[in-house]
């Protein structure tokens, strides 16, 4: 959908009567970009700061396309998405989350692993954050808290608890690691 800023008080970011890509959330707020792109939003505003000005499903749709894929598919009045197989895969830094597919972790490698019990936080880390050393405890940090994450769609802050209660407890917890990534935790 696209709007224009009505009410831009309180805010740095907003312009008014400038013209926004916005993507609802829930009834009352949207989720507010200067590009055709959800996941490149810079801000959650209230509704009513808004004037709708297209509803077109073609604009939600096209956010969802490549660059290049928007201008050259035609979408129909039914609002169906065309054939998967005509479309090119296009990776986001802002995709977080692996595709709807109906199962759950789709594409991931699940495995059930013990968290080493020498893994540290690099908060807790004593050496220099340029050295060696501490590149590797935030790198392992890093693997094992994003896996939780995945498995478990939580927050990073979660993950890093449940992480610590694992590794202080010795127990195996299960781990949704991307295909893609080189790490590969000691499996139990």
């Amino acid at each position: 959908m696209k709007g224009i800023c009505v009410d831009p008080s309180q805010s740095a970011l907003l312009e008014e009567n400038k013209e926004y890509f916005i993507f609802p959330n829930g009834a009352t707020a949207f989720y507010v970009s200067k590009f055709n792109r959800k996941g490149a939003h810079f801000g959650c505003f209230q509704a009513d700061r808004f004037e709708v000005i297209a509803e077109d499903s073609t604009v939600e749709k096209a956010a969802n396309e490549p660059p290049d894929k928007v201008d050259s598919i035609t979408f129909e009045k039914t609002g169906e998405q065309p054939p998967i197989e005509n479309m090119e895969l296009q990776l986001s830094i802002f995709d977080i989350e692996p595709e709807e597919t109906g199962e759950k972790n789709s594409g991931y490698i699940l495995v059930q692993a013990l968290i080493p019990e020498d893994l540290i936080s690099p908060v807790h880390c004593t050496s220099s954050p340029k050295s060696k050393a501490f590149k590797k405890v935030q790198q392992q940090w890093g693997d094992y808290g994003r896996s939780i994450q995945n498995q478990y769609k939580c927050s990073w802050a979660e993950a890093t608890k449940i992480l610590e209660k694992h590794r202080d407890n010795q127990q195996p917890i299960s781990l949704s690691i991307h295909p893609g990534s080189d790490f590969r935790p000691e499996v139990k």
